[in-house]
């Protein structure tokens, strides 16, 4: 799977992050032939939202948001 990361996640995402996002992608075979882009949420409170139409999930990249697999697999599933 071919994956873009939006400019402000670029300045962000760190090698976990990344790793994460990976290893979650592995549990969704059927995503494959799609280009997943990735971008950082717009409130600090959040932690993701995903807009299906554009292939985009946006997550929480803040050490105390506590992001997890969960969170990444939850926002692949929209």
């Amino acid at each position: 799977m071919k994956i873009e990361l939006t400019a402000p996640m670029q300045k962000v995402i760190t090698p976990q992050v990344m790793q994460r996002i990976e290893r979650t992608l592995d549990e969704f075979p059927e995503l494959q032939p799609h280009t997943l882009r990735i971008g950082l949420v717009m409130h600090s409170n959040v932690h993701g939202n995903a807009d299906s139409r554009n292939m985009l999930i946006r997550l929480n990249t803040r050490a105390r948001s506590g992001m997890s697999y969960f969170a990444i697999a939850h926002e692949l599933t929209h």
